[in-house]
């Protein structure tokens, strides 16, 4: 967001030599800053979706021929370890990546056209063949957030939609097992654990934060020039400029 820099303050209208204080180093004096490649030493590229560490990543890339696509652990020195492959033709999605310790969790849909995923584990610290813990997902909402799956209490934890508009909170222990369901009313996202938070509703109703341990609910203030997003510690705001046309259904 900051101009092209010109000089060591790192702003391009700044002379050289003089204090912005707008470069990382000056926001963040302790920031360890990592920088890595983006082809793979055979040239292949590569892309990053998940830091387990700073400098390490989990990513994807294409075989050589270009059929299957690769999910890789990338290490600091800059060698890669193979997790899996799938099938470039069927369209695969990788979704909802986290870790907790040394285990690493994702969804998979070996399928891009079709929306059942099957949840994985590995040890990201030494990769090897995936463990799959069920394909027992359901209806997967993918928010595109670091909260789509979380790792809570030796419990993995994801959402799913129901047919008439409630959220399922599945949970499957880390270690494997049977996946448990709770129910409830209304379209929720996981948000830091153990919050919920709704979706759905944004530009037409307050948004509301529900805790899954306490049951406290918090509904946030909101109007409709608001267009709000809410985690458990802060919210998002974007304003219009003017307030929507009611409208009315019958």
């Amino acid at each position: 967001v900051l101009p092209q820099p010109s000089g060591p303050s790192g702003r391009a209208d700044s002379p050289a030599g003089s204090s912005g204080g707008n470069t990382l180093q000056d926001r963040w004096p302790q920031a360890r800053v990592v920088s890595a490649s983006g082809r793979l030493a055979g040239g292949r590229a590569y892309r990053p979706l998940f830091f387990p560490q700073v400098d390490v990543s989990v990513g994807t890339a294409l075989t050589d021929d270009g059929s299957e696509i690769r999910l890789l652990v990338r290490t600091a020195n800059g060698d890669d370890r193979e997790v899996m492959r799938l099938a470039t033709a069927n369209r695969p999605q990788i979704q909802g990546m986290t870790a907790a310790g040394d285990d690493l969790v994702w969804l998979v849909a070996p399928d891009g056209t079709d929306t059942r995923f099957v949840l994985y584990r590995t040890n990201w610290r030494e990769p090897g063949p995936p463990t799959p813990l069920t394909s027992d997902t359901g209806r997967v909402e993918i928010n595109d957030t670091q909260y789509d799956v979380v790792i809570a209490d030796g419990l993995v934890h994801w959402v799913a939609a129901t047919a008439g508009g409630s959220t399922e909170v599945r949970s499957v222990p880390l270690a494997g097992g049977s996946v448990s369901v709770r129910t409830v009313d209304g379209a929720y996202a996981l948000s830091a654990w153990p919050w919920l938070t709704s979706v759905g509703s944004v530009n037409s109703a307050p948004p509301e934060l529900r805790n899954l341990v306490t049951g406290q609910r918090v509904t946030v203030p909101w109007t409709p020039t608001e267009v709000v997003w809410c985690g458990p510690v802060w919210c998002r705001v974007m304003t219009r400029s003017s307030p929507r046309p009611a409208t009315a259904t019958g």
